[in-house]
């Protein structure tokens, strides 16, 4: 099984990448079509602004490439920002996404004040599970770190809620239907101590299995 790390010029890339090679997966960086062509999972990390990220994907012609490898099985696992571009559409800097997946992505910040909340959500937050496959990670704590949430249309999308206060954010998605070969996490598993590293293990055999 080969994964392939896309270089999306954006920082962020080189520590889930060292924590996929130290849990020795064949991990390599790739960034143009022949690359993703060659990998079994395709990852897209990212910790920065939708847009930038979205103009760098058509400044290398790289948005209709993806969407087609996706359409045809590709697996992609999208991490923080790398989730949110799966989706349609974003307020930040009201940029249009990927599409791969139906939903927007939304400001946290009037959604917070309504809890009187602080945004970004930054720290450890306590994850919930819907995918029974996880349920062994039920209540464990995640590191976020994001000012914007993933809205998907199809809440059958939706894998795991993460608590903020009192109130929730989507902290995981996994395509339903034909698109079971998406998955993207808002939490940062490499970031998140010994219970994320085994926690990014067990979900890149899931995802190569299914």
């Amino acid at each position: 099984m080969h994964i392939g790390v896309f270089e999306t010029n954006l920082s962020n890339k080189f520590s889930i990448f060292h924590a996929l090679e130290h849990l020795g997966f064949n991990t390599s960086m790739v960034e143009d079509f022949k690359d993703i062509e060659k990998t079994d999972i395709l990852i897209i990390p990212g910790v920065g602004n939708f847009k930038h990220l979205m103009e760098n994907l058509r400044q290398k012609d790289l948005v209709n490439p993806i969407k087609e490898r996706a359409s045809k099985d590709q697996k992609i696992l999208g991490i923080c920002l790398g989730m949110q571009i799966l989706f349609s559409e974003s307020e930040e800097g009201n940029s249009k996404g990927l599409s791969i997946l139906d939903g927007k992505v939304i400001n946290l910040e009037k959604k917070f004040s309504n809890y009187k909340i602080i945004t970004p959500n930054i720290g450890w937050r306590k994850t919930n599970f819907i995918n029974d496959k996880f349920k062994k990670y039920e209540d464990n704590y995640f590191y976020f770190v994001h000012e914007y949430e993933v809205i998907p249309t199809n809440k059958n999308d939706i894998m795991s809620h993460s608590k903020v206060g009192n109130t929730s954010v989507v902290s995981s998605v996994n395509g339903s239907g034909s698109l079971k070969n998406i998955y993207g996490l808002q939490f940062h598993p490499e970031k998140s101590g010994l219970d994320g590293i085994n926690f990014l293990k067990d979900l890149i055999k899931f995802i190569s299995k299914n």
